[in-house]
């Protein structure tokens, strides 16, 4: 089933986990929710079920279009609804997300930084779809904790917000490991394949990550996972063992 999701002012939710996010912090959003046929015994089905009725969020049994819909075949539950707008908040800490058009990355981010309590996440265009169902699944729901906001530039991102920042590169003046992170920050990501471009590196403190000279880079989203714990760690904690 081929949707445009850029253009559609609806998306979908696929999973009984990322949907129990979707009801528990946006349930005003959701059109309407899909069963499977499979999805009887499911106890994590059965609790949306319970959340959808006292919502009154019409709730269906469509095997086919759970299948269409998910690409998959076991999939239990599909939660189709309406694209909202968010914005970021100011004097708060931020992850910023440049040209990343990796929707498995994207996701897998959003997860991260909440898991280390960085709930606003921007995104420099061009970028992923944040409301892509791959996005959403990757992100196991995190997406709906998370604000997020889209910018044209990192200018434009650095004229509304004011935060100390922090740019993620492989020839970065500052070790991480020996950096003190002042907060509020915004950590910056680039690209997959491009990184963040050498004409922004002077608008924030670059910092790297040293590793081994047996691989020749690190995935985006594993370098926004070390970056987070120790932006997030005190560093006497790191150290008081030495």
């Amino acid at each position: 089933m081929k949707i445009n999701y850029k253009k559609s002012s609806t998306t979908y939710s696929i999973g009984v986990f990322p949907t129990i996010e979707l009801i528990s912090n946006h349930s005003v959003q959701i059109k309407k929710i899909y069963m499977s046929n499979k999805s009887d015994q499911n106890r994590g089905v059965q609790k949306i079920i319970k959340y959808a009725k006292n919502k009154n969020i019409p709730v269906s049994r469509d095997d086919n279009f759970v299948r269409r819909v998910s690409g998959m075949e076991n999939a239990y539950i599909v939660a189709e609804f309406y694209k909202y707008e968010s914005k970021l908040e100011p004097n708060t800490n931020h992850i910023l997300l440049i040209s990343i058009n990796d929707m498995g990355n994207t996701g897998t981010i959003l997860r991260t930084s909440l898991a280390f309590n960085v709930q606003n996440v921007g995104l420099i265009k061009p970028c992923v779809n944040i409301f892509d169902p791959k996005v959403i699944r990757a992100s196991m729901g995190s997406l709906f904790k998370v604000n997020h906001e889209y910018f044209d530039s990192f200018e434009n991102y650095l004229g509304k917000y004011h935060n100390n920042i922090y740019i993620l590169t492989g020839d970065g003046k500052e070790q991480i490991q020996n950096l003190i992170f002042k907060k509020p920050f915004t950590l910056v990501f680039g690209g997959e394949s491009t990184g963040v471009p050498n004409s922004l590196k002077n608008l924030g403190t670059t910092v790297k990550i040293p590793f081994s000279q047996n691989v020749d880079s690190l995935n985006v989203s594993v370098v926004s996972g070390v970056c987070l714990f120790y932006a997030n760690t005190n560093r006497s904690q790191l150290t008081s063992h030495n």
